[in-house]
């Protein structure tokens, strides 16, 4: 297995880690009870929008390279 792709899974892994922490964040399972609730909330919706745009640039650069090695 190439290395560039074992970083792409990682990437993927990683993102996917965010989102999961973003959702426990979200839910109030991380985070004690004393943090006021709009503050994990809105901690919990970042982490999930940026687990969102790291899929989305990682997807959008393996397209980019595969357009690339095309020509």
């Amino acid at each position: 297995m190439k290395i560039q792709n074992m970083l792409r899974i990682f990437g993927y892994v990683v993102a996917t880690s965010v989102g999961l922490v973003g959702i426990a964040v979200t839910a109030g399972l991380l985070l004690p009870k004393y943090i006021p609730d709009n503050f994990r909330t809105l901690l919990g919706i970042v982490f999930i929008l940026y687990s969102i745009f790291r899929i989305v640039t990682l997807r959008m650069s393996q397209k980019q390279k595969e357009i690339t090695d095309e020509n």
